[in-house]
């Protein structure tokens, strides 16, 4: 029975041990630590690098860091260090904001999963930004397995979010986790912040908006602080002291740390100081290896500057001696163009003079309508003298027809135009020709007579005739190149002919004459080739007229009840077709209808 008692008793014993390890356990507490760090500027100071225009406040009090879940939350504050430490359960989600006033704030996810044997995470330092009112969420920080960090950057587009503060912080949350990735055991021991800002609201230091430091009645650590905080006002003010002095001051109060007891107030308070030094000074170095690039861009832009200027002058030299020789150039120019101007007056009022003569030639529109009373000339030159002509007459009861194209336009193709013209009128009016391949044979003697000394000269002429005998039911004609085209009973035709040219190779039988039987109401067009080889006013492509566009246009006009106004739509439908491009060639189409 007394030993059943003493079993029952270890039992408990053992049960209450267990209950008491696990409250232990489950009631353990995480601390997390670290310090909050302010700068004005337009540009943000990461870890490795200074942008333009910083100044470093250094460490920042009164600064809130608040936790919150669903049934628990809690505040801090950073203390005169900048430093601060808050305690939480060790399982949870939390959202942790760091915030004050007159700085912008970060907010971010803490997940308690498995601190393992770890109960402080030292290092988690964060920055604020003055006068700036963003809010950044950062994203999400993990105690995984044994403790192990894990950050997460939040990457997703923020409203009123600060570029600057959310790479800053980043970069600082990323090295927190690398050092207390370090070990699975506590790194350092946790450093608990000075008490909260309303505590030290009446302790400033002179030109500082950093409280002071309060040790305790420590004579070795109240000079060795006050020699910290002398140190970190010659950092902060950009006194002449070199670094390197700097840095063995530094060194030399970590040497004076070790007489102080570990276990004091004093001592982690020391330590969070000359943490504060070393981050000032490293934040210093950077932004001084910032300003000598600064100085050496500068200076490569002012020696950019200097050979600008000199090419400049250069430049401005050499175009005041361009533009003196261009005015001396001018003026001869000037010159010599008023001479080609009375040049140009002069052959203008020549070639004027000279259209007048060889319009003269050509019998006017009223007399073919006494051939035929319906019919119309469209002719449209190039320039003010034209390559093409026609000529008609009545002989021997013959109604005789002719256009012709020649070699060239302007001066020349209208001097050749007038020898053709009055060899024409010689062979019919004075020989009485009336057949068109007799009239043709004679015309070619004639103008191969008139060049047969000018071996270097190249002529032509593209020329179709017609006769008509008063009564006949036939037309013949005869051509050279450009045949003529006979409308008759809704059908457009064309005939062929020679395709030679004026000269010693055209022979009798291939001027011979061809037979077209007509009737009344048939139409008869003669023309050069310009009308169908004017390109189009369309740019994306060039394009001529082509015998396809004329051959439907022809067969319209046939079948229009005003046949005598033929001259009028040809004359609409070639502007239209053209444009603004420049005419290539002169226009001539003769038609009458039967």
């Amino acid at each position: 029975m007394l030993k059943t008692s003493k079993i029952r008793v270890r039992l408990f014993v053992g049960l209450l041990f267990v209950f008491c390890l696990s409250q232990q356990l489950f009631s353990q507490n995480i601390t997390f630590s670290g310090n909050v760090y302010g700068f004005l500027g337009d540009k943000v100071l990461l870890v490795r690098k200074a942008s333009k225009n910083v100044s470093f406040e250094g460490p920042i009090s009164g600064i809130r860091i608040s936790m919150r879940s669903a049934n628990f939350q809690s505040s801090v504050y950073t203390g005169i260090t900048g430093a601060y430490s808050f305690i939480i359960p060790k399982k949870g989600e939390y959202v942790i904001e760091v915030s004050g006033e007159g700085y912008s704030s970060i907010q971010f996810i803490l997940k308690c999963e498995d601190a393992g044997q770890k109960t402080s995470f030292p290092v988690t330092s964060f920055i604020l930004k003055r006068d700036d009112k963003s809010v950044n969420e950062l994203g999400e920080l993990s105690v995984k397995e044994q403790g192990i960090l894990m950050f997460t950057f939040n990457t997703v587009s923020q409203k009123l979010t600060s570029t600057d503060v959310m790479l800053s912080n980043k970069v600082l949350m990323e090295k927190s986790v690398m050092i207390n990735n370090s070990s699975k055991q506590d790194v350092v021991k946790p450093i608990v912040a000075v008490a909260t800002v309303t505590k030290l609201k009446d302790i400033k230091t002179e030109g500082s908006n950093v409280y002071s430091t309060i040790l305790r009645n420590d004579s070795v650590a109240t000079r060795l602080g006050k020699s910290i905080q002398s140190t970190i006002h010659y950092i902060v003010k950009d006194s002449l002291v070199k670094i390197e002095d700097l840095k063995n001051e530094i060194e030399q109060f970590k040497k004076e740390l070790a007489l102080i007891d570990p276990s004091s107030d004093n001592y982690h308070l020391l330590v969070a100081q000359i943490t504060n030094a070393e981050h000032q000074l490293h934040a210093k170095e950077i932004l001084i290896e910032t300003q000598k690039k600064e100085i050496g861009n500068f200076k490569k832009m002012l020696t950019s500057l200097l050979l600008f200027a000199i090419c400049a002058i250069a430049a401005l030299v050499l175009l005041m001696v361009f533009l003196r020789e261009k005015k001396k150039h001018n003026k001869e120019l000037n010159e010599k163009n008023k001479e080609i101007s009375k040049i140009n007056t002069r052959l203008l009022s020549s070639i004027r003079y000279a259209s007048i003569i060889q319009t003269s030639f050509f019998k006017e529109k009223n007399s073919l309508q006494k051939l035929f009373s319906n019919a119309f000339i469209y002719n449209q030159p190039k320039d003010m003298l034209s390559g093409d002509f026609y000529w008609f007459g009545y002989k021997n009861g013959h109604k005789i027809i002719a256009v012709a194209d020649c070699t060239g336009h302007g001066v020349p193709g209208a001097l050749l135009t007038m020898l053709g013209h009055t060899v024409l009128e010689e062979i019919v009016v004075v020989q009485g020709q009336t057949l068109p391949s007799n009239i043709l044979l004679e015309l070619n003697k004639a103008i191969t007579a008139a060049f047969s000394n000018q071996q270097q000269i190249e002529y032509g002429i593209d020329i179709t005739v017609v006769s008509i005998k008063d009564g006949a039911s036939e037309l013949l004609f005869s051509g050279i190149t450009n045949g003529p085209y006979l409308y008759s009973s809704g059908k457009l035709s064309h005939h062929q002919v020679t395709a030679k040219t004026i000269g010693i190779a055209i022979n009798e039988q291939d001027l011979k004459d061809q037979s077209i039987p007509i009737k009344q109401g048939d139409c008869v067009y003669l023309m050069s080739d310009g009308y169908c080889d004017q390109f189009g006013k369309r740019t994306d492509k060039i394009e001529k007229y082509n015998l396809n566009r004329m051959e439907s246009l022809l067969t319209k006009v046939s079948e229009a009840s005003s046949f005598s106004e033929t001259s009028d739509v040809l004359s609409k439908e070639f502007t239209n077709w053209k444009g603004d491009r420049e005419q290539t060639d002169d226009v001539l189409v003769v038609g009458f209808k039967i």
